[in-house]
This record gives C-alpha cells, sequence and structure tokens, in this order.
C-alpha cells in the first residue's frame, strides 16, 4: 500500500449521515479525539450529556454551567424554544440560568426586518419570563441556510456539591407553555420540539 492510499478514507467515512443527532458510537469516537480534559472541568462533553459543569472560580460557592443548542426545526416560535430548550438542560443540572447568548442566521432573499424582529421579541420575552440576561451573541443574513436558525450558549450557576449529571437527572423538566399569541403555524411551522444537538 502506498503512502496516498493509507491517507483514503475507510467506506464507511463516505456514506452520508441521517439528519438528526450524530449516532451515539460515531459522537463518542470523535469526542475522544478532543481536548475534554482539565482540572477544572467538572462535567464534560459525553453522549447523553445536557451542559457542561466548571469550576472556573476554584473555592467559590457556585459552580459554572454551560450549554449550546440550536433550532433548525420550523417554527414561527424559534426565538421562544431557542431559550426554553437551553434553560431547560440548565435546570437538568440543577442550575439556575442567568446569560443567554444567541446566534441568529436568517436566509437570504428570503427573510425579512418583520421576521427579525419578531425572533428578537420572542428571544427578548423567554428570558425576561426566566430573569435570564442576553449578554451577547451574533446576526447575519447569508445564502447558506433557507429558513431561521437560531443556536445559543446559555450560562448557568449551580451550588457547588448541588450539581446533577443528566444520566443521573432522570426525565428532563417540561417546556413552559407556549404564550397564546405565539400560535404555530401549518405544515412543518406546526412541528413540535426538535433539534439536532450533539451530546
Amino acid at each position: 500500500m502506498s503512502l496516498l492510499d493509507s491517507h483514503v478514507p475507510p467506506s464507511t467515512d463516505l456514506a452520508p449521515l441521517a439528519a438528526g443527532k450524530l449516532p451515539a458510537p460515531l459522537l463518542a469516537e470523535l469526542l475522544a479525539g478532543l481536548p475534554t480534559h482539565d482540572p477544572q472541568l467538572i462535567l464534560g462533553p459525553g453522549v447523553g450529556e445536557d451542559a457542561a459543569v466548571i469550576d472556573f472560580a476554584p473555592g467559590s460557592a457556585h459552580l459554572l454551567v454551560a450549554k449550546s443548542d440550536p433550532i433548525t426545526f420550523a417554527t414561527d416560535a424559534i426565538g421562544y424554544y431557542a431559550v426554553n430548550v437551553c434553560a431547560n438542560d440548565l435546570a437538568v443540572t440543577g442550575a439556575t440560568p442567568r446569560f443567554y447568548l444567541p446566534t441568529l442566521l436568517l436566509p437570504a432573499g428570503a427573510a425579512g426586518v418583520g421576521q427579525a424582529r419578531a425572533i428578537f421579541d420572542q428571544i427578548g420575552a423567554a428570558c425576561l419570563r426566566l430573569g435570564i440576561v442576553v449578554a451577547g451573541g451574533h446576526s447575519e443574513v447569508t445564502h447558506t441556510v433557507t429558513q431561521p436558525v437560531v443556536a445559543g450558549t446559555m450560562l448557568g450557576q449551580v451550588r457547588r456539591g448541588q450539581e446533577i449529571s443528566s444520566h443521573r437527572a432522570g426525565a428532563r423538566r417540561q417546556l413552559p407553555a407556549r404564550p397564546r399569541h405565539q400560535r404555530a403555524g401549518s405544515g412543518a411551522a406546526g412541528r413540535g420540539p426538535g433539534r439536532h444537538g450533539h451530546a
């Protein structure tokens, strides 16, 4: 076998992936190749884990909890779901959500000012309801997407010693009911919550 041949990927690497989360065995393999070890990282990435727990200030009474998640399904309440999905995952670890940094991608040639305003309003209302502050983020109009996508990172805190691994948390907490004025549209926009997360 030549040196060139040794760099040819296995045939399985060329197979298309199905929509949804990465298969658990593949995700575990990929995560194993990342730098994930640090004495201050109490709970790092893993299959089925919802959030990271970080001892950001050793000696403090609280630990930092961080979560990133995208909303990629079609919905007219994407801002609402973007906030609440992350807040739910932080709650699973026992943490109180504090800060949110959303990234909004809008499809070029299809999105208007009204749609951008509506998504920002949804994010703001959801954060106000949960006592969360928007601390930053990013927004852009791009040809890469064909429908709005919101991917956000949420930061929270939990008292030291009270953090919970997702494997020990059992059932997730349910999302709060959607405000009445946020009604799902017809077709794809009326689908229930769904996401394509990493872990």
